[in-house]
C-alpha cells in the first residue's frame, strides 16, 4: 500500500526547520474500515477530523478494504501458517526455533515502526498539530520561561523539565529540536555534553550562559566562554573557588550582543585573603548593548567600566580592604559614572575606594545622571559625601543612603 501524502500549508516554520508544513512533515492518516461509506460520507469524516479547510486531502489506496481484512491478508502473504511447518531437515528443532525467533523479532520491530507511523498519522490531524510550527515553538518558549532561573545552584534539576514535550509526539519533538531559540539557554551545571549540545542546536542565535563555576567545571566552561562570548546575550557566572585570576581572563574578548552580565565570587575569604580582580580590559571594552552589570565581591578598576549604555549598575563588596585606595580611585568612580548618562538604578555597597585621612584636598570631576530613578548607597561617611557632592541626580530620584563610621580610623 502506498498512501499519498496530504498537503496543507500550515504557515512558515520557525528558523532552522527543514519541513514547510505539518502535513509535509507527517504522513497522511489512513481511516479505519470505511467500506460502508460513500465518497461524500468519507469526505465528511475527514472534515470532522481536520476542520473545514478545502485544501486538506487524505487518501487510502483502497478504501473498500477494511483495516482488519487488509492487515490479515498482509500477514497471510508474509508468513507460512504454523500448521504447515514441518520438522526441518538436517537441523535440530532448537536451531530452527532460534533462527525463526530471530526472523520474527525483525518482523515485530518492523510492525512496531508501522505502529509509530500510524500514531504519527493520528496525531497529525489533532487541532493542536495544525498550528504553525513557529506558534508551537513560541508556546514551548513560554513553558520554558516558567522555570525560575534565579539561583543557578538550585535550578539544574528542573531547568529542562519543559523538554518533556518532546515525548508527546514526533511533530512536537521535531519543532523543539529544530528551533534554535529554544536551545539558547546554556545551563552549564549539566556538564559539558549538555552545554555543547545546546550550543550546537542554538546555531547562531544569541545565548544565555548560567553557571556556578567550580574547579571541576573550570576547563570546559572557560573554554566555552572564550570561544562563544561574542554570542552571549545574558551572562551569569559565579566562581565558587579561589585562584581564579587565570580563568577570569575568558572575559577579555568582545561581547557585541551582551545585554546583561552578573559576575560573582562565591568563597568566603579568611584573614589575610583579598578579593580577586576583574581584568582591566573586561569584555575588551566592547559591549555596546550592555544595559545591566552586577559585580559581586570583586575588585576592579572603575576605568574598565566604560559601558555608556548601562541602565543598571550594581556593585557589592563585604569590606574595603585593598580596594583602589586613594583620591585617584574615587576620582575614577565619578569619572566612570559621568560616562553612564543612561543609568536608572545605581546600587553601591562598600564599593567606593577609601580616602586616607591625611590626604590633601583634591579636585574631583562632576557627573550628571539625568535618568537616575533609584540610588542605593551604603558606605563610609567621607566617601559617600564626596560622591553625593559631585554627582547630580534628578529631584525625583529615590535615595536609600546609609553612611557608616570608620571607628578604627577615627572617621
Amino acid at each position: 500500500m502506498q498512501p499519498q501524502a496530504a498537503t496543507h500549508e500550515a504557515g512558515k516554520q520557525c528558523s532552522g526547520m527543514s519541513a514547510t508544513a505539518i502535513s509535509d512533515f507527517l504522513p497522511p492518516l489512513e481511516l479505519p474500515s470505511q467500506s460502508s461509506l460513500d465518497a461524500g460520507e468519507r469526505s465528511a469524516v475527514l472534515n470532522s477530523l481536520l476542520g473545514s479547510d478545502q485544501d486538506i486531502t487524505m487518501a487510502i489506496s483502497d478504501a473498500a478494504v477494511g483495516a482488519s481484512a487488509y492487515w490479515r491478508s498482509a500477514e497471510d502473504r508474509r508468513f507460512v501458517r504454523p500448521s504447515t511447518v514441518d520438522q526441518p531437515h538436517g537441523r535440530s528443532w532448537t536451531d530452527y526455533m532460534t533462527e525463526t525467533q530471530k526472523a520474527l523479532a525483525l518482523e515485530m520491530d518492523a510492525v512496531a515502526r508501522v505502529m509509530c507511523s500510524l500514531r504519527t498519522r493520528c496525531n497529525a490531524v489533532t487541532h493542536v498539530n495544525r498550528l504553525p510550527p513557529e506558534v508551537l515553538a513560541h508556546i514551548f518558549g513560554l513553558l520554558q520561561e516558567l522555570v525560575p532561573l534565579s539561583d543557578p545552584r538550585t535550578q539544574a534539576e528542573t531547568a529542562y523539565e519543559w523538554l518533556q514535550v518532546t515525548y508527546v509526539c514526533r511533530h512536537w519533538r521535531s519543532v523543539v529540536l529544530g528551533c534554535p531559540r529554544l536551545w539558547s539557554r546554556v545551563l552549564l551545571n549539566f556538564g559539558s555534553e549538555w552545554a555543547e549540545e545546546s550550543m550546537r542546536r542554538s546555531r547562531m542565535v544569541p545565548v544565555c550562559f548560567r553557571c556556578t563555576l567550580t574547579k571541576k567545571k573550570q576547563i570546559y566552561v572557560t573554554s566555552l566562554l572564550r570561544q562563544h562570548l561574542s554570542r552571549v546575550r545574558n551572562l551569569d557566572v559565579e566562581w565558587d573557588y579561589r585562584d581564579i585570576e587565570r580563568d577570569i581572563h575568558c572575559l577579555c574578548s568582545a561581547a557585541p550582543v551582551l545585554e546583561k552580565a552578573r559576575l560573582a565570587f562565591g568563597p568566603w575569604l579568611g584573614d589575610g585573603e583579598t578579593l580577586p580582580w576583574l581584568p582591566s580590559d573586561l569584555f575588551a571594552h566592547t559591549a555596546p548593548c550592555l544595559s545591566y552589570l552586577g559585580i559581586y565581591y570583586f575588585h576592579f578598576t572603575w576605568s574598565s567600566l566604560n559601558f555608556t549604555r548601562l541602565t543598571h549598575l550594581q556593585v557589592i563588596k563585604f569590606d574595603k580592604t585593598a580596594s583602589n585606595a586613594g583620591q585617584q580611585g574615587l576620582w575614577d568612580v565619578i569619572e566612570a559614572l559621568s560616562q553612564m548618562p543612561a543609568l536608572e538604578i545605581l546600587f553601591l555597597h562598600l564599593a567606593l575606594p577609601s580616602i586616607p585621612l591625611a590626604s590633601p584636598q583634591a579636585v574631583y570631576p562632576h557627573a550628571h545622571l539625568p535618568n537616575l530613578r533609584h540610588l542605593f548607597l551604603w558606605d563610609l561617611v567621607a566617601e559617600s559625601a564626596i560622591l553625593l557632592q559631585h554627582v547630580a541626580l534628578p529631584l525625583t530620584a529615590r535615595h536609600d543612603i546609609t553612611c557608616i563610621l570608620d571607628v578604627a580610623n577615627g572617621a
